[in-house]
Formats: C-alpha cells, sequence, structure tokens
C-alpha cells in the first residue's frame, strides 16, 4: 500500500515526484489524498459558553454557522469545526470551516476521473505539525508565513499545535502594479531583490512597489499576530518560518523588522518540492484514517457490502415469499420513507435558525453598541503598533548612522531581557527609547542603562519606571549621541 498525495499541479508517491496526474498508476489498497488550501474554504471564529453540553456543542456551532458565517442556505456544504477550551473564561473557542459541495467538485472532478475516488482531503494549515520533526526544530510559539502567486497566509502554533491562521495578500497585487509576470518577478527578485540600490534608475518604480509590497506585507503579519494575543491569550512569538517557492535576493536584511520585538525571522530552504505539499503529504500519510476529512468522493465498497446488493437479498426475499408486488411496494416505501426522513432533518434545522434569528433580532441594538466599541479600541491599538513601527522603518531606511545605533540597541535589550515598543530621535540628536519587561527583571532596566554609558552614549536618564498590573515593568529612556 503507497499513500499518493495529488494537487492540480504535482503528484507525490513516498517524497518521489510525479509530474502528471495521467500517468500514475493505482492499485485498490493504495490511499489516495489530497488537500485544502485557506483560500479554498469558509471559516468562521465563535464562542460558546461552556455550559453547552457536549452533546448540544456541534448542532450549536453548525446553527451559529449557518446564521453568522455567510453560508448559502441552497447550497449543500461539507463542515467541521475545531473546538478549544479557552482556560483564561469560560467558553469554547470554535472555528469553523466548510466548503461547498460545487466547490469541492470544481477542484477536485480531474483528479476523480483518473483516480475514481479520494480517500483522505485535510487542511493544509494542518500540516505544519510535521514541520518539527522534518526540520529538527523545537516547538515553540511559532508562525509559518507561506507566499506565492496564488495564496498568501500565516498559520499559528503553539507547542507544535495548530492554533488559528488567516490570509494574507499574495504577489498577484504587486505583479499587476508593476506590470509584470510571475516567471520575470521571480527573475527580477531573485538576482536585484530587495535593495534599491541594485535596480537601475528607469527601474525605480519596480523598486519602489517591491519595497512597497514587503513593507505593508509585514505589517499585516504583525496586525495578524496582534489578533492571536487578543484572542487566544498568546504572548509574544518566538519564531517566524517564511516561505517563498523562490529566492528572495537580501532577504536577510529584512530581519531587522522583527528584531526589536524579539522574534527570530528564518528563511525556509527551497527544496525541488515545494515546502507545503511536502508537509502535505507527510501529514495525509499519518492522518488519512482522521475524521477531520472534506471529501465527497468515497471508493466504492466491495459489491457484498453495498446497499444494492444488500437490497437485491431483500428484495430477492420478499419475492420469495410475498411475491413481487410487495417487494416493489417496500422498496418504494423504503425510498420514501428515507426522503421524508431527510427533509424532517433539514427543517428542523431551518426552524432552529429561524427561532435564534428571532431572539437575535431583540439583541442586535445593543449588540452593535457593543461591538462598535470593540472595534474602535482595536483600530486605536492597531494604529498604534503601526505607528511605532512605521517610525522605526523610517529611521532605519534614512540613516546608516542610527541603523548602526538600532542595531547596537536591539543587542543590548536582547542581553538585558528587555524589549522595545517606541523609538524616536530629535533634532538634537537625542533618542527616546521605550521599553518593558516583566515583573521580576526589574533591576534589567538599570543594568541596560549602565550599558548605554558604557557605549558612549551621554545624559541618560528615565522619568520613571511604571509597574503595570505586577506584570510587566515600563520606562522611557532618554539619552543623547
Amino acid at each position: 500500500m503507497s499513500v499518493f498525495y495529488i494537487n492540480e499541479s504535482i503528484t507525490l508517491k513516498n517524497d518521489e515526484q510525479i509530474t502528471k496526474v495521467d500517468e500514475i498508476i493505482i492499485s485498490k489498497e493504495d490511499i489516495i489524498t489530497s488537500s485544502l488550501n485557506l483560500k479554498d474554504i469558509i471559516t468562521y471564529t465563535f464562542k460558546l459558553p461552556k455550559s453547552t453540553s457536549k452533546e448540544q456543542l456541534e448542532a450549536e456551532a453548525e446553527i451559529n454557522f449557518y446564521e453568522n458565517g455567510g453560508l448559502d442556505l441552497s447550497k449543500q456544504y461539507k463542515t467541521h469545526y475545531i473546538i478549544k477550551e479557552l482556560e483564561q473564561e469560560e467558553s469554547y473557542l470554535i472555528e469553523a470551516i466548510a466548503i461547498s459541495e460545487d466547490d469541492l467538485h470544481s477542484k477536485f472532478d480531474k483528479i476523480v476521473q483518473k483516480t475514481k475516488y479520494i480517500d483522505f482531503i485535510s487542511l493544509s494549515i494542518l500540516s505544519f505539525s510535521e514541520f518539527y520533526e522534518t526540520y529538527n526544530k523545537e516547538a515553540k510559539r511559532d508562525a509559518f508565513v507561506y507566499l506565492d502567486d496564488k495564496q498568501s497566509f500565516l498559520a499559528v502554533y503553539e507547542d507544535g499545535e495548530y492554533i488559528y491562521s488567516k490570509s494574507l495578500n499574495n504577489l498577484n497585487t504587486l505583479l499587476k502594479q508593476i506590470s509584470m509576470d510571475y516567471d520575470k518577478f521571480v527573475e527580477t527578485i531573485s538576482t536585484k531583490g530587495v535593495d534599491k540600490e541594485n535596480y537601475e534608475m528607469d527601474e525605480f518604480l519596480i523598486a519602489s512597489e517591491i519595497d512597497k509590497f514587503f513593507s505593508e506585507y509585514f505589517m499585516a503579519i504583525n496586525n495578524r499576530l496582534s489578533y492571536g494575543k487578543n484572542i487566544f491569550y498568546l504572548e509574544n512569538i518566538d519564531n517566524i518560518y517564511f516561505y517563498t517557492p523562490f529566492a528572495i535576493k537580501g532577504l536577510d536584511s529584512l530581519k531587522s523588522f522583527w528584531d526589536l520585538s524579539g522574534i527570530n525571522f528564518e528563511a525556509i530552504p527551497i527544496e525541488d518540492i515545494n515546502f507545503l505539499d511536502k508537509l502535505n503529504l507527510l501529514y495525509n500519510t499519518k492522518n488519512y484514517k482522521s475524521d477531520l476529512n472534506f471529501s465527497i468522493f468515497p471508493r466504492p465498497p466491495k459489491f457484498y457490502k453495498t446497499r444494492t446488493f444488500q437490497l437485491l437479498v431483500i428484495v430477492f426475499l420478499v419475492f420469495a415469499i410475498f411475491g413481487g408486488d410487495f417487494g416493489y411496494r417496500y422498496y418504494q416505501n423504503q425510498k420514501i420513507e428515507k426522503r421524508i426522513s431527510e427533509l424532517n432533518k433539514k427543517v428542523k434545522i431551518k426552524s432552529a435558525i429561524l427561532r435564534r434569528l428571532k431572539q437575535i433580532n431583540k439583541k442586535t441594538l445593543v449588540e452593535l453598541n457593543k461591538y462598535e466599541k470593540e472595534i474602535a479600541f482595536i483600530e486605536k491599538k492597531q494604529k498604534y503598533i503601526k505607528d511605532v513601527l512605521e517610525k522605526s522603518l523610517y529611521v532605519l531606511d534614512n540613516s546608516k548612522k542610527t541603523s548602526k545605533d538600532l542595531i547596537l540597541f536591539s543587542k543590548l535589550l536582547k542581553k538585558d531581557k528587555l524589549k522595545a515598543f517606541s523609538i524616536s530621535k530629535d533634532v538634537n540628536n537625542t533618542f527616546s527609547l521605550g521599553i518593558y519587561t516583566k515583573f521580576n527583571n526589574r533591576e534589567y532596566i538599570s543594568i541596560f542603562m549602565n550599558d548605554l554609558l558604557l557605549n558612549g552614549y551621554k545624559n541618560v536618564i528615565t522619568d520613571k519606571i511604571t509597574n503595570i498590573d505586577n506584570r510587566y515593568y515600563t520606562s522611557m529612556i532618554r539619552f543623547s549621541k
């Protein structure tokens, strides 16, 4: 028995690449698998109280999904629910996932024409659990970022377990801005990279758009990491593992974007097989019996196990005992009863949805006011983060001398177990550096100020050191060069 992984462009078997789907040879014992990307599915995250019983949990989740998740009641969906218990509050966090059967047929019918069935269809965002063993990495709080011309997303893991994922802008937006096809872009970015100095004068627009894309792209990553802190109570991310199926010259120069946040940024090496396809094969090989399966293309059962065979046996016995007319009526009655049962189930679901919608309608104005306040708070927080990072980027881009200072600050902060939340420099060459540290590390603020003096900085002062909820100390340190 072999496990095959197949998508629109590649077929893998035991890490061996087969270029065309039409060339594969499969036996009845082989397992056929594929995967859905984040761009293929509908996702909706919400909370349910822990008072909800385990028996009612999925039913309540389905009703909530249909009410608020944007599903079309006229379509058939394949749905699954990833349920997590939040320790910090009395609720379940539900990630509802769906794809319409029409979209499944559109995506996989070409494969099914060759294979006749697909045993297992997974979510590619879950396959990063295979990263740690494959690349010999320790599982921490990790963010995986994938970027190509068709899709881009961020998937966050903690201790090797999937937490959440978010979409990012793919390369199509950039390619339209610079009027360049994908192959030409790959050639350009691999030879000239992200450094504007590598481009000719007539390529100024291209260099500027590439620089703008990656600046906004990294800002979007940071915003999605902030979402995880607020919703999932995650502390700071330890590692960002970044992958593109093409080389980016000068990618190491972008690491400084994350240095002040204390995040290790690491590019995953390019191999003959796409990184995501490789992990999908490994994940599917281990998990093809999982219940979290989006396939609607089952393999035909053995004939003696089919409903057709069982029905033939029943009909034969009925005909033998009671005659052909009774057997025919029995068969028709079974079909009608099954249809009635299916319709009753749909009526119950839609009735439940209607009842819930009436209840929700009464609470709409109150909830709307609450959500508007929450959105205003989040937008204010995101603007603050964006302003701080843009100021840091401006310093890095416009002063090589200041960049050397920032690199030194970053090293000293790491040494003294501190992290920065803001930095600025005025016309008098005076720096203002906002820092914070954990509650039990207060003395490192004084050590950091002494380190600045030892490295030639003058007039090192701080207004005060502030205690925040007995969890952190913050301070605004000022000094001159």
